[in-house]
């Protein structure tokens, strides 16, 4: 029998079709797109360059390249950058921002002499693949503002001289294990507004110079203690504005600055703050906290330790038990219970417990401690026990706007204070301090108690 034969229509078709294929992998990346170029020294000598090439170096060669060392694209279409597009381009900075770029293809930045900053920003790119800026020698990559998903493991290995890294404003959901890995200039990666929700084990890893981690304004629900492995620099830690139900921090011994306001934390460990042997500020505001456990074995030496907007009932003894915090901030909450001892020895300026639901300040509770100001204003406070303020020295006790009726005497024995208010109690005035003798001077002046009709009166 004959053969069938050919079908020549078919033929052309897949000829053309692979002909238009080839012609669009090997489409320029400059397609008729106005460059920016000028100088650090030369600023004010910027001018338009209108590039059709494959690579930009290719459109600079007719020019003086030793006087150009800025690079800008800007509202161009731009929409892949393929392989070998900046190949043996020499720059301090390369800026492409406001394009409808939305993929680099891996080796896009290969061959690059040296560039100091590279900003890809307020596009549209979608994910960072693997190797696309391997082995780039850069010291600062700014991706923020794009439409980025996903970040491949991987994705910036063997970017040894990168000190800064932004990813912010864009819509990442997990960060791998690998993401963040031996990077050892790295001293600053922002990571904020996206969307994250997962951080897996050692995704930040090996790090020696990390100074400061952006992870705020996500959706994280847990950090773990293995989260960050080998972080021994790392010092400003933000995970503000998250979900997240349960931390746990261990090994970073250089940490000062802990943000974790505005999540869903249910419980504070003391324990873990113990640990930091650096800790300086830590603001857990604005959380679900109802107990916190655990005590201060070593003592904190902060300057502020904001807890406030929670929703703790109790201070439990030793909570902060031989420890320097210069503000500690416990106001609005929903505290009835100070625990004896629970300042025990504790060196701080402020401690603020205005706007709870304190009923009694138990014999001891503030015993042995040095503070400028002590509010326990807006509370219910009825009764103070003698002995409440033993051996302890204030320049100011807030008691407004509480339900005391008298001063019991003891109560200030062996006790500094220079000021004292009592605003709106219940009747009480100046002469619920007329048998209060031992109230002792924190210096030359007396101390001075303001009433409810603010009067001042001098106990000498």
């Amino acid at each position: 029998m004959p053969l069938n034969p050919p079908k020549p229509a078919l033929v052309v078709f897949v000829i053309a079709f692979s002909a238009a294929a080839a012609l669009a992998a090997h489409r320029p990346t400059f397609d008729n797109i106005r460059v920016t170029v000028s100088s650090k020294k030369f600023p004010d000598r910027a001018e338009k360059v209108l590039v059709n090439s494959d690579s930009l170096q290719q459109a600079l060669a007719a020019r003086d390249a030793d006087a150009i060392d800025i690079v800008k694209i800007d509202e161009e279409s731009l929409p892949v950058l393929y392989e070998g597009a900046f190949r043996n381009v020499d720059l301090a900075q390369l800026t492409i921002s406001d394009t409808d770029l939305e993929e680099i293809k891996p080796g896009a930045f290969a061959g690059m002499r040296r560039i100091d900053s590279l900003v890809i920003g307020e596009n549209r790119l979608q994910s960072i693949r693997r190797g696309v800026f391997a082995n780039l020698t850069i010291a600062k990559l700014y991706l923020d503002d794009n439409s980025i998903k996903v970040v491949e493991s991987g994705s910036f290995a063997g970017m040894r001289m990168i000190t800064t890294l932004v990813l912010s404003i864009n819509e990442i959901k997990i960060l791998e294990r690998g993401t963040f890995k031996d990077l050892p200039e790295l001293q600053s990666l922002r990571l904020d507004f996206n969307k994250i929700e997962t951080i897996d084990e050692a995704a930040f890893e090996n790090l020696p110079k990390l100074h400061r981690l952006d992870l705020d304004n996500n959706r994280i629900k847990r950090i773990d203690s293995n989260s960050f492995v080998n972080l021994p620099l790392l010092v400003v830690l933000l995970l503000e504005t998250n979900v997240i139900e349960t931390i746990s921090l261990k090994d970073l011994d250089s940490l000062k600055v802990l943000f974790v306001h505005d999540n869903n934390i249910k419980k504070l460990d003391m324990g873990m703050l113990d640990g930091l042997k650096s800790i300086s500020k830590v603001n857990i505001s604005h959380n679900d906290i109802t107990t916190i456990e655990g005590v201060v074995k070593r003592g904190l030496n902060m300057v502020y330790f904001d807890l406030s907007y929670n929703d703790i009932t109790e201070v439990p003894e030793g909570a902060f038990n031989g420890s320097s915090i210069r503000k500690l901030s416990l106001n609005d909450n929903k505290i009835r219970k100070l625990a004896p001892a629970a300042f025990n020895s504790t060196r701080t300026r402020r401690i603020l417990l205005h706007r709870n639901a304190i009923r009694s300040i138990r014999s001891g509770t503030f015993a042995k401690i040095d503070v400028d100001e002590l509010l326990l204003n807006n509370n219910r406070i009825e009764r103070i026990e003698p002995g409440a303020f033993e051996y302890s020295s204030f320049q100011k006790i807030d008691l407004d706007n509480n339900k005391l009726t008298a001063i019991e005497p003891g109560t200030f024995k062996n006790v500094k204070v220079a000021f004292i208010s009592i605003l709106n109690n219940a009747g009480m005035n100046q002469k619920a301090f007329n048998n209060v003798s031992d109230l002792l001077r924190t210096g030359t002046e007396p101390a001075r108690i303001r009433d409810r009709e603010n009067v001042i009166l001098d106990i000498k």
